[in-house]
């Protein structure tokens, strides 16, 4: 008997067989089946205990499909949503449904427990689902070890199996299961022969161990892991327009690109009329260009991508596989991007006049969000030509970059389109979040492009090595929680003379880094991990940056909260917590003239709150500081509030006698350490002064209250007493210090910048991505009756609520942390009158 075609079946992507009858998988995602029938092992629902025989095959009714597999008289489905389906023979429980009964059509396995596999396989007596972190569920019986755990004895539902690195491929046989891992490890357990004799063998003489064969090398070096990926149903839904065969391929609606070359898709040419759809799932399998109109991936639409393009280019970095947007939009709503395997694609390039818009799409009572992921870049802007501005737009909003080496890269920019940038994105698990680099070799570009219309807002950075970097004119970061990013979370230079805006962020600096990150450095090396770090004129307000695990004294990597040179202006209510270094400013810029504006911050419980250093070698005049208004709060012992230290450029006072500094010291736990001035002074010189309040809040701690002493306890400098007492201290209040946020005291906050105005006024809601606080901006003018913020829920009922200070101009926040998720009212309460209200909503 010679083979022959199946002439009924057509576009099948994978075939599975087991004792006497056989499953193929087409590209739509359907299951065909034929052959011998007595458990069910057809899953057509023909009746069990009962010999039948399908001599052509027939459709089984299961939906979405991406794999099958199929052993003795049972088979297994994976469908595109991560579920698992088993059908046939159940004797021993192998089905994992939680009884022995035969099943005749497809039955869901772990209904809500499995809901995220990538791969399933099975051997005699059971089997496994993989998840994408490695995890796998398994059941059925374990005489021989097949479950890969040594109890229990059966499992007719899924339980925790083995553990395995992600992108793990398993296969199952006989009694036993065999596992691939990208770098080339295999693995066997279960019956024997496994290649090894088990230390501690299951009843049945197998493995539950999976484990190595002994001397055997790794199946695939791990340079050269295949490039393709695991069996997939590749599909197209109904509402698509795009047409495979116009682009040569005939055997499948869902191939695209070709491997070795670039297959250009123009929307201008028939039969799109300008427009593009993408609906289902689809496989890229080389470079794409889009081209001349509008490209759509509508909601649950994956591109499984495969990383190596087959183009030779001239660095091996460049041979990945792009999709390239060029004269044209692309538009993801609800849909995926990532490699097909475990070597990462190129991502989406903008070359020329490109456009992508991400978003999510809500419906019924779920959210999907767009993805890119596993890319090396996820999203990389830029012009071949860098003497022109790169002109391509990005408006990305409430998408998920995930294990890209770099989320979105803008290169060369010129001026960004109002509304440009991200918004409600998430960048995590990589190395940068988003990259800004500028071109300088040409005079006739703006150097770092201007960003001033662009938006970047409400974001999440997450475990990358630096969140947010580079060189960006007029940037403004808002609104946004940067969490355990190993360098920096924030790393920018100005390149503008407006320069940019960092504010309304919450950042949280690791305490320590992951091994497989430290061993990159050499051994001894002092791992540094920092907030903010940005040089040139930027307007740093309202952030909260906070060292993780709150022992900044005992944690192996030194948290630093910001690092800052040139013209920057730290003020306005930032918050920096438990850090090893709180604020490190240096005043040894390159030039002179640098001016350093430390004005209304918070330092809590820092070992050292604010450090000025630097090197005058670098420095040819006297830098201006000005530090007024701060408040340092430190319970620990010999932690410093502010330290100068030796060989800083500094001026020779700070303050004046009409308008003294005013920081608030006295939550210092080391009066010593309030001010700790290093500098040597030449000899003749007129000695450093610090002008204060006449104010226990700004007392000193050498001889006299007026003294100031440097690290050894030395007299240095003093502190001039100027009697003013405090009322008119930083504005206002009653004590040095402030805690409210000066809603005219910058640029930042343009909404009340006439502070002699009568009425009462309530400002924007500024969100915190965290859901943790909210906060108001508020205004009470002169000889208003006592003012109270509350905040109501939708039913109207008080919740929270704090007084407002008369003739103020502020920022009042409030926790939230524990509230349920919903709508919210701040309203400004006058003698029991609602004078200003503003809606706030509070997600989870």
């Amino acid at each position: 008997m010679y083979p022959q075609r199946i002439t009924t079946l057509a576009n099948i992507r994978s075939i599975a067989s087991g004792d006497q009858f056989v499953l193929a998988l087409d590209a739509s995602g359907h299951i065909w089946s034929w052959g011998t029938d007595i458990y069910g092992e057809l899953g057509l629902g023909l009746p069990a205990n009962t010999l039948h025989r399908e001599f052509t095959p027939a459709q089984i009714q299961l939906n979405n499909v991406r794999q099958i597999d199929a052993t003795n008289v049972r088979a297994a489905a994976l469908l595109a949503d991560g579920t698992v389906y088993n059908w046939g023979s159940n004797g021993g429980g192998q089905l994992g449904l939680g009884n022995t009964a035969y099943v005749n059509t497809p039955t869901q396995v772990g209904t809500g427990t499995i809901t995220d596999a990538v791969a399933v396989a099975m051997c005699t007596s059971a089997t496994i689902a993989v998840r994408p972190s490695g995890d796998t569920y398994v059941w059925g019986d374990n005489y021989y070890g097949a479950l890969g755990v040594v109890s229990p004895a059966s499992a007719p539902v899924p339980i925790l199996g083995p553990v395995f690195s992600p992108n793990v491929q398993v296969y199952g046989q006989y009694f036993q299961f065999a596992s691939i891992e990208r770098t080339g490890v295999v693995k066997t357990w279960g019956a024997q022969p496994l290649g090894y004799t088990p230390a501690s063998p299951s009843p049945g003489g197998g493995s539950y161990v999976p484990t190595t064969p002994a001397g055997l090398c790794p199946a695939v070096p791990a340079a050269s892991f295949p490039e393709c990926g695991p069996q997939r149903a590749y599909y197209q839904r109904p509402s698509a327009t795009y047409v495979a065969a116009k682009h040569g391929y005939t055997l499948s609606p869902a191939e695209v690109g070709t491997y070795g070359t670039t297959t250009v898709i123009d929307a201008s040419q028939p039969p799109y009329n300008g427009t593009v759809t993408f609906d289902g799932v689809y496989h890229l399998r080389g470079d794409v260009q889009v081209v001349n109109g509008t490209f759509s991936l509508l909601r649950n639409t994956i591109f499984y991508v495969d990383g190596n393009s087959g183009q030779a280019r001239a660095q091996p970095y460049y041979n990945a596989t792009t999709l390239d947007v060029q004269n044209a939009t692309l538009r993801l709503s609800g849909a995926t991007l990532r490699a097909n395997c475990p070597v990462p694609w190129g991502g989406v390039t903008l070359t020329g006049n490109g456009k992508i818009y991400t978003e999510a799409v809500f419906g019924g009572k779920s959210t999907t969000r767009s993805v890119i992921r596993d890319a090396s870049i996820g999203v990389h802007s830029y012009t071949a030509d860098y003497t022109v501005d790169n002109t391509n737009e990005y408006y990305l909003l409430q998408t998920n970059f995930i294990n890209n080496d770099t989320g979105l890269f803008d290169l060369a920019k010129g001026t960004a389109k109002p509304g440009e940038g991200a918004r409600e994105c998430v960048f995590q698990d990589g190395r940068v979040g988003i990259q800004f680099e500028s071109v300088d070799y040409f005079p006739t570009r703006v150097y770092g492009g201007d960003y001033r219309n662009a938006v970047f807002d409400a974001n999440g950075f997450q475990s990358l090595q630096q969140g947010l970097l580079g060189q960006a004119g007029a940037l403004r970061v808002t609104n946004s929680t940067f969490t355990n990013n190993y360098f920096a979370s924030i790393e920018v230079l100005a390149t503008a003379a407006s320069g940019g805006s960092i504010h309304h962020n919450t950042v949280v600096v690791p305490a320590v880094w992951p091994a497989a990150l430290l061993a990159q450095f050499p051994a001894g090396y002092a791992p540094v991990s920092t907030g903010i770090n940005a040089t040139g004129a930027t307007e740093i307000t309202a952030n909260t940056v906070i060292g993780a695990n709150r022992t900044p004294a005992a944690n192996p990597v030194r948290q630093v909260g910001m690092a800052l040179a040139g013209n920057c202006r730290i003020y306005d209510g930032n918050a920096l917590s438990y850090l090893r270094e709180g604020l490190a400013m240096a005043t040894s810029d390159y030039g002179s003239g640098s001016t350093h504006y430390v004005v209304g911050n918070t330092f809590d419980n820092n070992v050292d709150g604010l450090i000025f250093s630097g090197s005058a070698y670098y420095y040819q005049g006297v830098p201006q500081v000005t530090l007024r208004c701060n408040t340092f709060r430190n319970a620990l012992a010999g932690g410093a509030g502010v330290w100068v230290k030796a060989g800083t450029p500094f001026p020779a006072s700070l303050g004046t006698a009409s308008q003294p500094n005013g920081n608030r010291f006295d939550g210092m736990a080391d009066r010593k350490k309030r001010f700790v001035y290093d500098v040597v002074q030449p000899s003749g010189a007129v000695p450093f002064t610090y002008h204060r309040y006449n104010s226990p809040q700004e007392e000193f701690d050498g001889p006299s209250s007026d003294q100031i002493t440097n690290s050894a306890g030395t007299v240095v400098a003093v502190a001039n007493n100027t009697q003013i007492v405090g009322t008119n201290a930083c504005g206002g209040s009653s004590l040095p210090g402030v805690e409210a946020r000066s809603i005219a005291a910058g640029p930042s906050s343009p909404q009340f910048g006439n502070t002699a105005a009568t009425k009462v006024q309530l400002g924007d809601v500024y969100p915190n991505p965290a859901s943790e606080t909210v906060s108001f901006a508020y205004f009470i003018p002169a000889g208003s009756p006592p003012a109270v913020l509350v905040l109501r829920n939708a039913m109207g009922q008080r919740v929270a609520a704090q007084p407002l200070r008369e003739a103020s101009a502020g920022e009042a926040r409030f926790s939230v942390l524990t509230l349920p998720a919903g709508l919210y009212t701040g309203t400004v309460e006058v003698a029991g009158q609602v004078r200003a209200s503003h809606k706030v909503n509070v997600a989870r």
